[in-house]
């Protein structure tokens, strides 16, 4: 409701996932606005990508997986990844070890690097 009379769709594209469930329950429970329907176009036109077609990898990364990785090239800590996904630090590092290891890399600069460069954020 705040963000509505701004307009504002592409602070919530960049959040886009977990909210796109969230509006998608909205809207089948009828009471999402016009707005929340809008954003919700526009997560949907998003093309998801498909961790099965990434041959590139050792394993496919799990959805979890995938959640944290995104966190993860946006900067966060271990703490806030895990305050955001509702888990603790140490699990979050025991992901991030795990990306770490299928993507080929050593740290999380490099996961970072590479998830751009395999189109996974």
């Amino acid at each position: 409701r705040l963000a509505a009379p701004d307009g504002f769709i592409r602070t919530f594209i960049d959040v886009g996932f977990g909210l796109d469930l969230l509006l998608q329950k909205v809207t089948l429970r009828g009471k999402a606005s016009e707005y929340a329907r809008q954003i919700l176009s526009h997560l949907e036109s998003k093309t998801p990508v498909s961790v099965l077609e990434t041959s590139e990898l050792v394993e496919p990364l799990s959805e979890r997986e995938l959640e944290v990785l995104r966190w993860v090239t946006a900067g966060f800590s271990n703490r806030e990844i895990g305050m955001k996904l509702f888990i603790s630090p140490g699990t979050a590092k025991t992901h991030i070890h795990n990306l770490c290891g299928k993507l080929g890399v050593r740290n999380r600069t490099e996961a970072a690097s590479r998830a751009k460069e395999l189109g996974l954020v």
